[in-house]
Formats: C-alpha cells, structure tokens, sequence
C-alpha cells in the first residue's frame, strides 16, 4: 500500500484537498485511490524517480497525467575552486528590507511558469503564481524553509534571488532561484549559482544540488558549464478525483 501525505499549505492555498501520493505497488494503486476519495482529496501528487517506469505507466492508466520532468543535477563542491569574479551584479544576503522587492521579482519571474501547478489548467493561473510568491516571501522569515537567500542587485535594484536549504550534514540545495524578465540573459542566475556553492563551501558542505524543469534550457547549459552532473530525474503527476466520481 502507498502512502498518502496531507499537504495542508497547498491545500490550503488552493481552496482544495491536495495530497501527496508515494505509490509503491502497482497492484495497490487502485486500493490507494479508493482510500484518497473516501478521504475526501481532491487532488493527489505524486513525484516518482524516472527508472520507475512500471508504475509510471501504471499511473497513466489510473488517469494520473504528466505535468513535470524534474532533472537534478549535483555540484561536487569539496575540491572545486570556486572562483567569483567582479561583475555587474552585486549578491548579497537578503534582509528584511527586501521583502517588498523580492516579492515583485518572484511576481514577476513566476507567471506563467513551467512547473506542474502552472501546467494542470484545472488550476488557477494567478494562484499559481502567488503560490510561488509566497513561497519566496516566507522563505526570508522562516528558516525551516531556507537557510540563506542571496539576492541580486544592479544599481541598487534588485533584480534576482536564491534561496538555499541545508538538507543534511554535507548536503545542500538550492530552492527556489528567479530573474526578472527584463533582466535575464545577463548573467544574473549564474552568479546567484556561484555564489550560493561558494557560501556552500564556506560552511563545510560537499555538495549542492538543484532542479529544474527538463525543459528549462538556460538553466541546464548554466549548471552543466560551472560543474553540475545529472544525478536523478523525476516524473511528476497529477490526479483529481472529480474525474472519477459516479
């Protein structure tokens, strides 16, 4: 039998019932499924590694569909040098001034994004991207959600950010990153990345590690060019269960 976890921020932002759903047999899906309409979920997510094609497919049939390919890279940071060079952009960690400006660049960088809320149209657009907003906002004043956030500035205006979470004693793992529109395709997303595995470093931590979207180009030719390897990949899908009433 799989596990059903209650996702209560997300749900409560939606207005829904939203859970996350770790299948482990695909002869138990169905079972699984009963069990999340009798408990009254109205959507169910459920991440899987991309190896595990098998259930994979099973989900499909159970009506389960694709919203997302994550691709996580590693950055083996123990003995790399990490070299930061004077540039346009200055980075530095952000304070409680910058909540307003951070809130207008996460704004801003997340509409119309391509991760999965964004891509299951039976969601709210604009809720979507204020999900992101104030995952961004609470990320400055809850260090359970991250450890450091970096922004960057041009001329005093800040322009980018990144949020880092330490995940275990040797590990790090940058969260959430965004550039204003006006302001990509300069540079700005590379720097928060070198930065953030430079602070890294400077705490003991071997690795850092991030996803995207497998269709988020920029960022992949960014990681891939300061060190990054592909270390796992992932499926990401969507269930609701108003598709399967009566």
């Amino acid at each position: 039998m799989g596990r059903i976890i209650f996702l209560n921020w997300d749900s409560k932002h939606f207005g829904l019932k939203i859970g996350k759903y770790i299948p482990t047999e695909v002869e138990k899906i169905r079972y699984d499924l009963d069990v999340a309409r009798k408990e009254g979920y109205d959507l169910l997510i459920s991440r899987i590694p991309i190896e595990n094609i098998n259930i994979a497919n099973s989900l499909e049939k159970y009506d389960f569909e694709l919203k997302d390919t994550l691709i996580q890279y590693e950055i083996n940071i123990e003995n790399q040098e990490i070299l930061l060079k004077p540039g346009k952009f200055k980075i530095r960690s952000a304070e409680d001034k910058d909540i307003l400006a951070v809130e207008k660049v996460a704004m801003m960088s997340f509409e119309n994004y391509i991760g999965h809320f964004h891509r299951d149209k039976r969601l709210n657009n604009t809720k979507c991207t204020e999900l992101y907003v104030k995952w961004a906002i609470n990320s400055l004043k809850n260090k359970e959600l991250a450890d450091v956030v970096f922004v960057a500035e041009d001329d005093s205006d800040i322009i980018g950010f990144g949020t880092i979470k330490i995940i275990s004693k040797d590990g790090a793992q940058g969260i959430l990153f965004a550039t204003r529109p006006d302001s990509r395709r300069k540079g700005v997303f590379t720097v928060l990345i070198q930065n953030s595995v430079a602070w890294c470093k400077n705490q003991g931590i071997r690795k850092f590690i991030y996803g995207t979207q497998i269709d988020n180009y920029p960022v992949h030719r960014v990681l891939a060019k300061i060190g990054g390897k592909i270390c796992e990949a992932y499926y990401t899908f969507h269930w609701w269960r108003s598709e399967h009433e009566n």
